[in-house]
């Protein structure tokens, strides 16, 4: 188990050459140059996000390995959910990987990671919420007309 970074190679692992064909010619706003490279920067930002509730984060861009199947589904999903005319790449046991990943998103509190071997000291002295809880308790002279 280690930290790893998510690359456009690791993303291409998971499709096809079509498919890859088919996102690098889909249209581009001005001055973009891929958005391969922007889909992964916003996932894997999104995902460490969600896990700096819970646990320390390695330096750099990087996740636990542990999650990488669910990163790369939620990668490939958002890839092709970008534009109108390509939810045709996906197949039913796609978005039924990217529905468990979202799960698993859901559960990183109860996740175990290996502790990083460099930690990330900018999120470090990010402040976790907290929730205080009010006791709300109705006693029966209160429930009167209720």
């Amino acid at each position: 188990m280690a930290w790893i970074s998510i690359t456009e190679d690791l993303v291409k692992t998971r499709l096809t050459g079509a498919e890859l064909t088919a996102l690098k010619s889909a249209a581009l706003a001005p001055g973009q140059t891929g958005v391969l490279t922007d889909v992964i920067g916003g996932v894997v930002k999104e995902w460490r996000g969600r896990i700096r509730r819970w646990h320390p984060l390695a330096a750099g861009a990087t996740l636990p390995d542990e999650l990488e199947h669910h990163v790369l589904a939620v990668i490939r999903y958002r890839l092709f959910t970008r534009l109108p005319g390509m939810k045709g790449l996906l197949d039913e046991l796609r978005v039924k990987e990217y529905d468990a990943a979202m799960k698993a998103q859901g559960e990183l509190q109860e996740m175990a990671f290996e502790a990083p071997a460099t930690p990330d000291t900018a999120a470090a002295g990010v402040p976790t919420p907290a929730f205080n809880v009010l006791d709300r308790e109705l006693s029966r002279d209160q429930q009167n007309g209720l």
